[in-house]
């Protein structure tokens, strides 16, 4: 005689409602587990942002945003240009992980979208899509690109990527724009603000200030309008016997 589950002797205070919850508690362990293992496995490859080199850098950028100029701009822009390398070679990391992943997916964008950078957004954008007639890359990319891509992924091998190694991707497709992308640019703004104000600096100290004032002459001219030009000064600036700030 079959005894069903539901007759079998069962521990005592143990139901088969309790077996549901375990198994579901088990899955969500599995997902956080999963989790927690792409998170690793790109910080295995992408570590730069942890580093104290960074910290501080980036906290030494915020503070020299809120001043005009001292005497450790200099230092910061050494900073700034060692942490520029070690950021190149962070891009290179990370877009040889997405392109590792994302291989399985479209393995020929690799070879026609080569910027790492751009490279990374048409991947967030395309995703899992196998019909990029529904994906719209303007912005992204020329239109030219754009239609070389939806050629290519007409025809491609690829199939679409597992939940979990997609999640991977984007989450490092993720890192290269919320992170790289942005520390890159605030690198860019700190380094034009500081060559702006040096050039700003040394136009005060070395330019003639009458020649800063409005309607005045250039120097090397006589300021009596009426008189006829002079040559130019030792600096070869104003006047010459060639070329003259007024008819004389």
């Amino acid at each position: 005689m079959m005894i069903s589950p539901q007759q079998q002797p069962q521990p005592s205070g143990f139901s088969f409602d309790d077996l549901d919850d375990l198994i579901m508690e088990d899955d969500v362990d599995h997902d956080h587990e999963g989790a927690r293992n792409c998170d690793d496995e790109l910080d295995s490859v992408s570590h730069l942002f942890k580093t104290q080199k960074y910290s501080d850098i980036m906290h030494n950028l915020e503070v020299a945003f809120q001043r005009e100029s001292n005497d450790n701009d200099y230092q910061l822009i050494v900073d700034c240009n060692a942490l520029s390398v070690d950021i190149d070679n962070e891009i290179v990391a990370v877009h040889n992980f997405i392109r590792d992943k994302y291989r399985l997916k479209f393995p020929e964008l690799e070879s026609i979208v080569r910027h790492s950078i751009d490279y990374a957004g048409v991947v967030k954008k395309i995703g899992n899509e196998m019909d990029l007639t529904l994906v719209n890359l303007e912005g992204l990319l020329p239109s030219v690109t754009i239609m070389l891509v939806s050629i290519m992924a007409s025809t491609t091998t690829g199939k679409p990527l597992p939940e979990n190694v997609l999640e991977e991707t984007i989450d490092a497709c993720d890192r290269v724009f919320a992170e790289i992308y942005n520390v890159i640019i605030k690198i860019q703004e700190w380094t034009s603000l500081v060559v702006a104000n040096q050039v700003q600096v040394d136009a005060t100290r070395n330019i003639d200030p009458a020649a800063l004032e409005s309607g005045s002459s250039a120097p090397g001219c006589g300021y009596n309008n009426q008189a006829p030009p002079q040559k130019a000064n030792e600096y070869n600036r104003g006047c010459s016997s060639f070329h003259c700030c007024r008819q004389g």
